[in-house]
């Protein structure tokens, strides 16, 4: 419950209560390391963000899965970075095909030739990013390099297609606590 000052913009709250209270994510390291992340992230790329319920409806879900004991963790963060890249509307294109499998970063798309440049994915890393897009439950995750090179490719695609993101503190440590 909030209230207002007459004659004021000050608002303060009397009562509140939790909506859901968190059973696995306050007490397993790697379920908060991701909330961390996911939180980071959020606050670093909707400061200055309108009101979206669609938009707060898949962050109250996406929280709500970290929270599941069944759920897999592997690749949970990679799942939500490509949501909310599509949400807010810069989704990599689907272009994936044998003979354009390398990710650019810069093109947002697939092409058909690999660069030495931290703005390319490896073969194996676009490969897992076009199977993520598709929106598939895994059983089998690539090796935790393959998988952590998406993830700072991802962080990468981020801060180029959106400019409110500079850096994001808490990879080094989830790219190190996943397995």
């Amino acid at each position: 419950i909030t209230f207002e000052e007459k004659n004021s913009n000050i608002k303060y709250w009397k009562e509140i209560s939790s909506h859901y209270t968190y059973q696995y994510v306050p007490f397993d390291m790697v379920r908060r390391t991701l909330s961390i992340f996911y939180n980071e992230l959020i606050y670093k790329l909707l400061s200055d963000y309108k009101t979206d319920e669609i938009l707060y409806d898949f962050i109250k879900k996406s929280l709500l899965e970290l929270d599941c004991e069944q759920v897999a963790l592997t690749d949970i963060h990679l799942r939500f970075m490509l949501h909310l890249s599509q949400l807010l509307g810069f989704f990599p294109a689907k272009n994936y095909t044998e003979k354009h499998c390398f990710f650019s970063i810069e093109e947002a798309s697939f092409v058909p030739d690999y660069y030495e440049s931290p703005y390319f994915l490896s073969k194996p890393a676009s490969q897992y990013l076009f199977e993520l897009m598709q929106d598939e439950i895994k059983t089998h995750f690539p090796p935790k390099a393959v998988r952590n090179e998406l993830l700072y490719g991802l962080i990468t695609y981020f801060q180029m297609h959106n400019e409110q993101i500079n850096h994001i503190d808490s990879v080094p440590i989830l790219a190190e606590i996943l397995q």
